[in-house]
Order: C-alpha cells, then structure tokens, then sequence
C-alpha cells in the first residue's frame, strides 16, 4: 500500500518563546503533517502531490521541485513506493475523486477538475479503468444526503 500522511507529535513541531512580559509560552507549528519516508525530498514532494492535485502537479514539477533528475525521482519512486511517480499521482487522484463522489454533491466535471483532470472525458476514463466503475455509476449507487 502507498504511505498515508499522518500527524506528528513531539517537541520538535513546536516552539518556546519569551512573550514580552518575560512569560514563556509555546506555540504549535501550523503545518504537522508528515509522511514517515526517507529521503526528506520524498515527503515532501508526497505532500505537495496531495496538495496540489487540482493544479494537475506533474512528475516535472516534482523534479523542479526536489532539485533532482528525473531517473533520480523515478528510481526513488519504483524503490521507496513500489510504484512509478505517475502511477502515484495517478492513485492519489482517484483516491480524491472517490472521496468526493462518496461525500459531496459536486458533478462530475467539477470532481473531474478538482482532481487536475482538465478534460471531464477523460476523468470518466480513467476512474472506470481504475475502479471498474464510472463515476456517475459510483454517485448514483450512493445515498446522498
């Protein structure tokens, strides 16, 4: 299965500080979201996929990102996940998509864009190759409220 990202914990995702009146306080980091992988690269870049779906991030960006060559994200990829990064970001998709025509009352081209699909067609494509369903068949087998 593919890593999940979890919440960390620990004094390492906050900060001590000295207030103006000489108190001491902590404040808790806005962001405590991490996937337990090394190299940090990857976990970063795993992050930045899931928050950017509806940008249509692509393996470019990732290597734009990190730094690295593309053999470089790919081999990290195939050996760290077990999966190519397209196949990732393919997953990653689906897995949004389905979330949201389970939860939400959002059509299909909406769902389909929300998920970096610029073509409604094509979404429809890949979530039946995916699921062996289509995404209206999914929406209409689940009771909305």
């Amino acid at each position: 299965t593919l890593p999940v990202p979890r919440h960390a914990s620990g004094p390492d995702l906050t900060m001590l500080f000295l207030g103006s009146e000489g108190t001491l306080g902590v404040v808790t980091r806005a962001s405590t979201e991490v996937y337990p992988i090394d190299p940090p690269w990857l976990s970063t870049a795993l992050l930045t996929i899931e928050k950017e779906l509806s940008s249509g991030i692509s393996p470019g960006d990732i290597c734009r990102m990190s730094g690295l060559s593309a053999p470089t994200v790919e081999k990290t990829f195939r050996k760290k996940l077990g999966t190519s990064i397209v196949a990732y970001i393919t997953e990653a998709r689906m897995r949004k998509a389905k979330s949201l025509l389970l939860n939400s009352n959002l059509l299909t081209k909406q769902i389909a864009a929300t998920c970096g699909y610029k073509s409604p067609q094509y979404f429809c494509r890949v979530f039946k190759s995916h699921y062996g369903i289509s995404p209206q068949a999914l929406a209409s087998r689940t009771p909305r409220n």
